[in-house]
């Protein structure tokens, strides 16, 4: 089975855990034609729910997501059940006041883009089978999402505004969080107690007594380690008694062999990179991210909640 493929039916059983257990909660309820939730004169039951849910894991099947984001998609609507769906249905009610309008050759580019996905088309319209989905389907919830994501753009994003003295204020506040950790790259010899511990022991300090001696790293390595060489280390990630006599080592010099659980190490210091702060130059770009995503979000809840508002909302 080639990799394409692969990730198609990762993808189906990483979402299919999320969606199960969501189906499993309504399925609790007596009666999936009990109305949860009014909108203006539309009501709502867990059959539509249910419906809603489905379709949601069909489109992200077909459309091949990748499995942890169809995951978190899945586990959103699972959190959020009803309050998702009437979410949906205010943005879309709101992009059909406006008028907005999606043209059939955008809605054509992406059904394309996904069709390139597959092998061929018969492979496609099989995972559509599979999915309970049609091309119409597909077509519909497409459209709507682009509806969707247009209102959200011009309503929510278009209108937030990050200013330069809120990055570098940020940054200033927060210096603590953009300290790169200082590291040392080393060469290791591994010795394990296997075969008991006198025996590591003396292999420990026979390997070490040719290191100092100058034969080749490459040589004692292959002749006496048990695991590969332990490469770049930052601080904190070895105890600190070893860390401490570690990061205080010179270049090319060799360590007294240290025993730590399963084993002993020898080390061989190849260069240190002392803790530094990031500058901002190198942040800024990380902090805006951050400073857009929580303003989008404060945003986004106001318009949503102005929406709540225009319209008549019972959730039961």
């Amino acid at each position: 089975m080639n990799s394409k493929l692969n990730r198609v039916f990762l993808s189906m059983a990483v979402a299919a855990l999320a969606c199960f257990a969501f189906v499993g909660v309504v399925r609790a309820a007596e009666d999936s034609e009990k109305i949860i939730a009014i909108v203006n004169d539309e009501v709502i039951t867990l059959k539509d729910l249910k419906a809603y849910v489905a379709g949601m894991y069909g489109q992200l099947r077909v459309e091949n997501t990748d499995p942890f984001e169809m995951d978190d998609i899945m586990r959103q609507y699972q959190d959020k059940g009803i309050n998702q769906l009437i979410e949906d249905k205010l943005i879309l009610a709101a992009a059909k006041d406006k008028d907005i309008e999606v043209k059939a050759q955008a809605v054509d580019k992406r059904i394309e883009e996904i069709k390139a996905q597959y092998p061929s088309e018969d492979v496609f319209q099989s995972m559509l089978e599979n999915s309970g989905m049609t091309i119409t389907d597909i077509r519909n919830k497409i459209g709507d999402q682009m509806k969707a994501k247009f209102m959200v753009d011009r309503e929510v994003r278009s209108k937030i505004f990050v200013n330069p003295q809120e990055v570098t204020d940020y940054y200033n506040q927060h210096k603590n969080d953009f300290v790169n950790k200082a590291y040392v790259n080393l060469d290791s010899v591994f010795i394990s107690f296997d075969k008991g511990l006198g025996e590591a022991k003396k292999r420990a300090e026979e390997a070490r007594k040719q290191l100092v001696e100058g034969k080749s790293f490459a040589e004692v390595f292959k002749d006496y380690s048990d695991l590969p060489s332990v490469g770049t280390i930052e601080e904190g990630q070895l105890k600190s008694e070893i860390e401490d006599k570690v990061f205080a080592m010179k270049e090319g010099e060799i360590s007294q062999p240290f025993e730590v659980e399963n084993g002993i190490y020898i080390f061989r210091f190849n260069r240190k990179s002392d803790r530094e702060v990031e500058s901002l130059k190198n942040a800024k770009e990380v902090i805006y991210n951050k400073i857009f995503d929580e303003k989008f979000k404060k945003r986004f809840e106001d318009w949503i909640a102005k929406l709540r508002q225009k319209v008549y909302v019972e959730i039961r």
